[in-house]
């Protein structure tokens, strides 16, 4: 426990490096979310009870977002839309349905914090992202819950502004 303590720290920290010197800071900006993120993804617990996780490597991608002029509104508050390029199948996770565009959606429950859902068409509503926004860069916890009842997954994931 206490070394995964460590672990998180270090990883806040060099998640809060990330920002550029002289940068405004993404949560003073209007909007912040638009544009194309480094997306990586890291398996917790697997869609498979009995799946070890050891092995898996990490999912990598991006996530583009548009700006919201006019502003989108899901339950009072801005929201994103956008794409994505991440592949979860080595997490046993199918989001996209083949020939669509994997869509992103993105809002700020907070000045300092994210919200992200991707695929949200997807059995189960796809994947859930929420997290702390920091300048450029953006920490948190991912989960999946799919069609099927049982069916699983969750883990870590960082995003860094390109």
């Amino acid at each position: 426990m206490h070394g995964r303590s460590i672990a998180r720290t270090a990883l806040l920290v060099a998640v809060a490096a990330c920002a550029r010197p002289g940068h405004q800071a993404a949560h003073d900006a209007p909007g912040g979310l638009e544009g194309f993120w480094a997306a990586e993804l890291r398996l917790d617990k697997p869609a498979q009870l009995l799946a070890d996780t050891t092995g898996v490597k990490p999912v990598r991608g991006r996530v583009a977002l548009l700006d919201d002029a006019p502003p989108a509104r899901a339950g009072g508050r801005p929201l994103h839309y956008g794409s994505h390029s991440l592949d979860t199948e080595p997490f046993g996770i199918g989001l996209g349905v083949r020939g669509r565009v994997p869509t992103a959606e993105a809002w700020r429950p907070a000045a300092d914090s994210v919200e992200l859902t991707l695929d949200p068409g997807a059995p189960g509503g796809g994947l859930h992202m929420a997290g702390r926004l920091w300048a450029d860069s953006a920490a948190g916890r991912w989960w999946w819950h799919g069609a099927g009842r049982g069916t699983s997954a969750a883990g870590r994931f960082v995003l860094r502004r390109e």
